[in-house]
């Protein structure tokens, strides 16, 4: 904590009172031992209901634990390599790159619009260009990301650390389509 004060420290404990301390001012380089001694009261807790939508938690569409990134996420978030881990380090199991939920990145599932890089031997990055360290495609190509962690889809399988789904911009020209 910063030197100086005053400071006003609480004690609080559930089924204690609370007891708090005015006046405490700190001192460089000094330590500054604070005791208390909660004494017991009761307290009487208001009942807590809970209630849910029967479709909330379980539906046809919710697939498992999962991270989505949208275009105008990829859009308007940085990106400081210029690849698709800048975005999939989103995942709240992600270490910061393509390792999710403590597995090494050799057993992640990639799949560029439905095309599946798995790499069943473990020599390299799964994905293409893997052993240069180049990127699959260009991220300016990249529509929307999907992480999912633990999906209970049958379709999604082959893989124990995540699989990382990526869907490319389709442009639409003179009533053809080109895929970028």
């Amino acid at each position: 904590m910063r030197v100086g004060g005053p400071y006003k420290i609480t004690a609080t404990f559930v089924g204690y009172k609370d007891q708090e301390l005015n006046d405490v001012y700190l001192n460089l380089g000094q330590k500054t031992p604070i005791n208390f001694t909660l004494s017991e009261s009761s307290t009487s807790l208001d009942a807590v209901t809970i209630s849910a939508n029967a479709n909330s938690a379980l539906n046809a569409k919710r697939t498992g634990s999962s991270t989505n990134i949208s275009s105008d996420q990829l859009k308007s978030l940085p990106s400081i390599s210029r690849s698709v881990q800048d975005y999939t380090r989103l995942t709240p199991s992600s270490d910061g790159g393509n390792s999710f939920g403590g597995r090494n990145t050799q057993f992640n599932n990639f799949s560029l619009d439905g095309t599946i890089f798995n790499n069943p031997f473990g020599l390299d990055a799964p994905t293409v260009g893997g052993q240069s360290n180049a990127q699959p495609v260009s991220l300016d190509a990249i529509e929307q990301v999907q992480v999912a962690i633990a999906p209970y889809d049958i379709t999604q399988a082959g893989f124990t650390g995540a699989s990382v789904t990526l869907i490319t911009v389709i442009l639409i020209t003179m009533g053809q389509e080109t895929t970028i």
